[in-house]
């Protein structure tokens, strides 16, 4: 892996204009496939790749990076490519894909527009930079103090020699010609804006002086690393001092940044982004419901549904208090005004409009994430529930068992029911676990979407389902259950709950698929988080002191002949 020049990529403006090329990312691929085959350790780490930021993280890099207090607020970008999710993640879909020459765009358009608004201040650029330049030539000092301290900022590194005279001729060049030395200082950080070093967490490596077979993060690698997971944004003026004065290399200094980022505020991203993405949260907002049906659903209500499970989760995962199985049977949960009606709450419970609240449901509701209304909305038909649907979440995402699609030309489609002759959904479905082809995996998820029957489409209680009594009994891999109050209960005791949230914040957090020789390394983290308790935070620590996020496999020897 390395950096360089590449024409292609340079915007078709702006900074073609100024004379200077943006840098290109080239890499040798995406990230490795999987070999059933290869003789690989154990416990390994993965190849280094490229990862491009997250529109979220970008916007959080922008604000770390100019939001200053005591001056008026930046208009931001809003114009930004979406993320593309892959194997679940936006994080592996932008170690994934590159960037596209209209998101390039994008790129240099806000980066006009922010160095823009801040230039066009006299007394925010000042601030900004930290003094005045008397000229543009690279022996005034604060040309100089400039480059080297706010280049080390953008690009989450000092910049090497070569670097700052690139930088130092480009201010010179744009000042002379502008008559203007700020005028310098601004299209310097327009290239900074638009440069791999900061669109991506460029990480190269550096010789293990332990272990000769694997290449371990540099000191400033690692913060950027540490800091965009648990910040979504770039490493503070803290954490930099850690990455320089070699801290971090140490498994007490790292564990000592780790936890002083999970306690601040600014961990709060974190959790919303993994779990949001986890639990497919995002998804409500594309969401529809038949109007005549379900006249209550509105996107005031499915954007109240997706804040519930997020104030929960928050609850749950950044206390060190709490097993993340009570995620199955807490009667804890945040409601405002939308959904304490759509839960038919009483008035006690109830916020005023507009507002928030913790609340503890009433003994008879269901409790925890799978009497959510938010999921259950979401694994549903806008006029039906769907028991397939609700099952298959439960087996990918909270158990990790994959479940294949259907075979090319089945009907996936249940027939309409003969007039007169009303069924209910268990019945319906009868036909799909008997049929050759079918019930190989219809005998895996409906047994446990069938015990959320007695919650329609909008996730809301019913009694009856087309008028007839509903069985909301089930079995999950041989242990039977009488209703979704005991499938939760089943869930909390499955050995696979520790397991698989590790696999989903592994990917996660390493932003790839995992390889097989990350397999064991997984196993690992997952029973050190049932041992200590199913705390999250402890969670996080594991994963951040182990291999595959603070080592990376040598490349393999090129087999080029030039």
């Amino acid at each position: 892996m390395h950096i360089a020049s590449s024409e292609t990529t340079r915007p078709r403006y702006g900074l073609r204009a100024i004379g200077l090329g943006l840098l290109a990312v080239s890499i040798g691929g995406c990230a490795p496939e999987l070999d059933v085959q290869s003789s690989a350790p154990p416990v390994a780490a993965a190849p280094l790749q490229l990862q491009r930021l997250t529109s979220s993280r970008y916007l959080s890099t922008l604000h770390s990076l100019f939001d200053e207090e005591g001056f008026p607020a930046l208009r931001w970008p809003t114009q930004l490519e979406r993320d593309t999710l892959l194997h679940g993640y936006s994080t592996v879909g932008a170690s994934e894909l590159t960037i596209s020459p209209r998101a390039a765009e994008q790129y240099e358009e806000a980066a006009l527009d922010v160095t823009g608004q801040v230039f066009a201040d006299a007394a925010r650029r000042k601030a900004w930079v930290g003094c005045e330049p008397m000229s543009s030539e690279p022996s005034d000092d604060c040309v100089r103090s400039f480059v080297q301290n706010q280049g080390a900022r953008f690009y989450r590194r000092p910049l090497t020699t070569q670097e700052q005279d690139e930088y130092l001729t480009l201010i010179e060049k744009i000042g002379k010609a502008l008559s203007d030395p700020w005028q310098g200082l601004r299209f310097a950080t327009v290239a900074w804006l638009q440069s791999p070093h900061l669109l991506y967490l460029v990480e190269q490596g550096e010789p293990d002086p332990e272990r000769p077979d694997r290449l371990r993060l540099s000191g400033p690698e690692l913060a950027t690393r540490l800091s965009y997971l648990l910040w979504n944004t770039t490493p503070d003026a803290e954490l930099q001092r850690a990455a320089q004065s070699g801290e971090l290399l140490s498994e007490e200094g790292l564990l000592k940044q780790t936890r002083r980022l999970l306690a601040a505020p600014k961990a709060e991203p974190f959790t919303d982004q993994f779990f949001g993405e986890f639990l497919y949260l995002d998804r409500l907002d594309t969401v529809s419901k038949n109007a005549m049906q379900f006249p209550e659903w509105t996107p005031q209500l499915a954007s109240a549904m997706r804040g519930e499970v997020l104030r929960l989760l928050r609850e749950l995962a950044q206390s060190g208090d709490h097993d993340m199985r009570e995620l199955f049977d807490t009667r804890t949960t945040f409601v405002n005004s939308d959904l304490a009606g759509h839960y038919g709450l009483p008035a006690e419970l109830t916020p005023p409009p507009g507002t928030w609240k913790q609340i503890e449901l009433p003994s008879t509701m269901q409790p925890g994430l799978l009497g959510r209304a938010g999921l259950l909305s979401l694994f549903a038909h806008a006029t039906v529930t769907s028991p397939t649907l609700r099952g298959k979440f439960i087996r990918q995402q909270l158990l990790c068992q994959d479940i294949p699609p259907p075979p090319p030309g089945v009907a996936v489609n249940l027939e309409a029911e003969p007039s007169g002759t009303p069924k209910t959904m268990r019945e319906k479905l009868a036909k799909h676990r008997d049929a050759p082809g079918c019930e190989g995996c219809h005998r895996l998820m409906d047994p446990i979407g069938l015990s959320l029957e007695h919650f329609g489409p909008t996730g809301k209680y019913r009694a009856e389902d087309n008028g007839l009594p509903i069985d909301p009994s089930g079995e999950l891999d041989g242990q039977p259950f009488a209703d979704s109050f005991g499938l939760a209960s089943v869930l909390r005791q499955s050995p696979r709950i520790a397991e698989c949230m590790t696999r989903q914040l592994y990917r996660y957090a390493t932003a790839h698929l995992e390889l097989r020789s990350e397999q064991e390394q997984i196993l690992i983290l997952g029973r050190k988080f049932a041992q200590t308790g199913f705390r999250f935070p402890q969670l996080v620590e594991s994963l951040v002191l182990s291999e595959g996020f603070r080592y990376a496999a040598r490349p393999e020897p090129s087999t080029d002949s030039q």
